[in-house]
């Protein structure tokens, strides 16, 4: 494409791989994974979610209510209830995914999933 090998690209590209390799970030990744697993499984022992998955720090679960629909108006009640909460999170139907920031620390995820699970009552 005309943007292959820019060279402001290029350099953005490697700085961004260099930041990766001095904050550890794929540590940091792996840890937010391990902490989604933990709490997902402790969430899903209520049968209120399930179809739990993960990949790096990007977490998503479905919630066991038939009456959540894409755009419907329940789905849009959701979401009002957890960013009335403090969360910015976004069904799409059924299915909640949240994906926080690399540099989130455990105690503030710990929270989103209490959080989440005043909600979900």
């Amino acid at each position: 494409h005309t943007f292959t090998a820019n060279p402001i690209a290029c350099s953005a590209a490697i700085a961004s791989l260099k930041l990766f390799s001095q904050d550890r970030t794929l540590k940091k990744i792996n840890r937010i994974e391990t902490l989604h697993k933990k709490w997902l499984n402790a969430l899903s022992n209520t049968t209120k979610i399930s179809k739990i998955r993960t990949l790096g720090s990007i977490a998503a679960f479905d919630i066991n209510n038939n009456d959540l629909e894409y755009g419907s108006e329940k789905v849009e009640k959701l979401k009002k209830r957890f960013l009335e909460k403090g969360l910015l999170l976004r069904p799409i139907g059924k299915t909640v995914y949240l994906m926080p920031p690399y540099c989130i620390d455990e105690d503030l995820l710990e929270d989103c999933y209490k959080k989440i699970e005043e909600v979900l009552e």
